[in-house]
């Protein structure tokens, strides 16, 4: 698991600015801001991660959510295990092997739907037909801890960019329709 948080406290000096502001309008703007702020890190760091692991974002989408707590704090969580070469997408059965579309061909795999209904890449442990092994991909979650630094870096710079325009929007946007 890998967690990413946005807190208030990086905006204490603009929050100072803004004292005379009614607390309604300073919460609701933080949790406008906040929200907007995190899908657009969300966005980024799932392209980040399926550039990094060969995987489609739409796959990396689904073990990944962006959460304001309502603490005036907001987090990007990626909860992933290892995914199956299988759910890659675009395998098939050739005379070497299984080839894995961005992975390449895996030589002496083979494709096989288990008496469960389970299908898979799979691979023989010896030279007797049993026992398989299953073949995995990537773990974006792995991934975005292996390579943590970048992955900050990338945060970080949306929280640069786009957090406190984005707060300043929401109040301009809250004292026009007072």
């Amino acid at each position: 698991m890998f967690t990413v948080s946005f807190d208030k406290r990086d905006l204490d000096d603009l929050m100072r600015g803004l004292g005379n502001l009614p607390g309604e309008i300073k919460g609701k703007a933080i949790a406008r801001a906040l929200k907007h702020t995190t899908a657009i890190a969300k966005t980024r760091v799932i392209r980040k991660s399926a550039a990094s692991t060969g995987m489609r974002q739409k796959d990396i989408r689904s073990v990944t959510i962006a959460v304001n707590t309502g603490a005036d704090t907001a987090s990007v969580i990626m909860r992933s295990g290892w995914i199956p070469l299988y759910q890659l997408g675009s395998v098939r059965q050739t005379r070497d092997g299984v080839s894995v579309r961005n992975w390449g061909t895996h030589q002496g795999t083979f494709l096989a739907t288990m008496a469960s209904g389970h299908a898979g890449v799979f691979k023989r442990s010896s030279a007797a037909r049993l026992p398989v092994r299953e073949l995995w991909g990537p773990n974006p979650a792995a991934d975005v801890q292996n390579h943590e630094e970048e992955f900050m870096d990338v945060l970080e710079s949306v929280a640069d960019e786009k957090l406190r325009p984005r707060l300043e929007h929401e109040i301009d946007r809250l004292l026009r329709s007072l």
